[in-house]
């Protein structure tokens, strides 16, 4: 077995955590998606709505066992992503007075 799942998180054999991330990542990209077809129809604090339910829960549950890994940042780019859609900023803006304005933890 070179993998298994337990309460959520995928640990593998080698006690690395590129599935768990790479899973992770596949979730969160779909919650960037929700936003991106909303984001024209609703409002901002729907949007947050949105982000809080399909992508920050996903970045908070079990952050302590996971997130001090490396590959995370992959993560960290997707969730940039995320506060620049939500804030209709450009995709290059730097993103830290956009997690300031939606106080969003980064």
């Amino acid at each position: 077995v070179t993998h298994s799942k337990f309460l959520g998180f995928t640990v593998q054999s080698n006690l690395k955590w590129h599935q768990q991330i790479d899973s992770l990542a596949n979730k969160i990209s779909k919650g960037i998606f929700m936003i991106r077809a909303l984001k024209g129809s609703v409002s901002v604090g729907v949007l947050l709505c949105v982000y809080y339910d399909h992508i920050h829960s996903y970045l908070s549950y079990g952050t302590s066992i996971w997130a001090n890994h490396g590959y995370v940042q992959k993560l960290f780019v997707l969730q940039k992503k995320a506060v620049r859609l939500i804030c209709d900023a450009h995709w290059q803006a730097h993103c830290k007075e956009l997690f300031i304005r939606l106080g969003v933890l980064s």
